[in-house]
């Protein structure tokens, strides 16, 4: 990829550390996103295979995250039994 790193906006945590809140990652992980769905569909690295997976899956982190927030807020265990 001849474009900006994405790696550059992600911080370093270390599996040591348990962060008070998961807000950190979730917008790590919402701006990853957002910088992979900037990148143009006739760009060169959209079309390579990888694109497709990694922007899934940065999708899916979001959405992970945002359940887990919610879970230890206390309420995502709430909407979840109430949605069966």
């Amino acid at each position: 990829m001849n474009g900006p790193s994405l790696n550059a906006s992600i911080p370093h945590v270390s599996p040591s550390q348990e962060p008070a809140t998961l807000e950190p990652a979730v917008q790590a992980a919402r701006e990853l996103s957002r910088q992979l769905a900037e990148i143009p569909e006739s760009a060169p690295e959209a079309r390579h295979p990888s694109y497709g997976i990694a922007r899934a899956l940065a999708l899916t982190l979001v959405d992970m995250l945002d359940e887990m927030s919610r879970d230890r807020k206390g309420d995502g265990a709430k909407k979840r039994s109430a949605g069966r």
